[in-house]
């Protein structure tokens, strides 16, 4: 279309990879309160270079590769309260990153719970607690310091661990995953850690990720801790 704002129906689940990429027409795109939208595929506002203004609706659960990449004009990019976002692919905002929230103190940025990148410059890094999943190339070391020690505390709400997560991690020694837990964690994120790293679990789900492929084929050693 040539329309400038988009607004989407609120029955419309899915945006298929692909519906807007280069669209140099589109420049706000909104959702209802009522939205059902779950998905947003693969590139689907890729090279939409004039888009300035996104507003996620609260159902939206995955935000494929490079999703919004090239969106090189984007000002504001948010999701409703409540959020159920989950899933974000590597890639989904290079190039708009400056219009998600502001890191926060300890170089976070998040979008609803997820957090998108890791900017600090700490080498030992503490995830913020209320942070429920980790998106593709979120400690890519290109954007932040090369983290070496990575602690997610037993109060943690992480559950999601994306594919590509750790894409660029290659200083990462030691995670300490201490939830009550196992986290979901996608085929493909953990990759480019080195091989001799070691994870350590509480005792309790230690037996849930010895028996994870995704887990064991990540890491040098599992290792309980107490």
């Amino acid at each position: 279309g040539t329309s400038s704002e988009v607004e989407v129906p609120d029955t419309v689940r899915y945006i298929v990879g692909g519906a807007f990429a280069g669209n140099t027409a589109v420049q706000r795109v909104t959702f209802g309160a009522q939205s059902e939208l779950l998905e947003i595929g693969d590139m689907a506002f890729f090279g939409a270079k004039y888009l300035t203004e996104v507003a996620l609706p609260a159902s939206l659960r995955t935000i494929g590769k490079d999703a919004f990449k090239g969106a090189v004009a984007m000002r504001s990019l948010t999701v409703a309260e409540n959020s159920a976002l989950t899933n974000v692919a590597v890639g989904a905002f290079d190039d708009c990153l400056a219009a998600l929230n502001d890191a926060d103190a300890d170089g976070f940025i998040t979008l609803g719970n997820v957090l998108i990148k890791y900017t600090g410059s700490d080498t030992e890094v503490v995830l913020t607690d209320s942070i429920a999943a980790i998106a593709g190339g979120a400690f890519d070391s290109q954007n932040g310091a090369e983290v070496v020690m990575l602690t997610v505390s037993a109060d943690s709400s992480l559950a999601f661990i994306a594919d590509g997560a750790f894409d660029g991690a290659i200083s990462l020694t030691e995670v300490y995953l201490l939830t009550a837990a196992k986290p979901v964690a996608e085929q493909g994120a953990f990759d480019d850690i080195p091989i001799g790293a070691v994870l350590w679990v509480s005792s309790t789900p230690y037996g849930q990720f010895v028996d994870d492929e995704v887990y064991v084929s990540g890491f040098g050693a599992i290792e309980g801790y107490d």
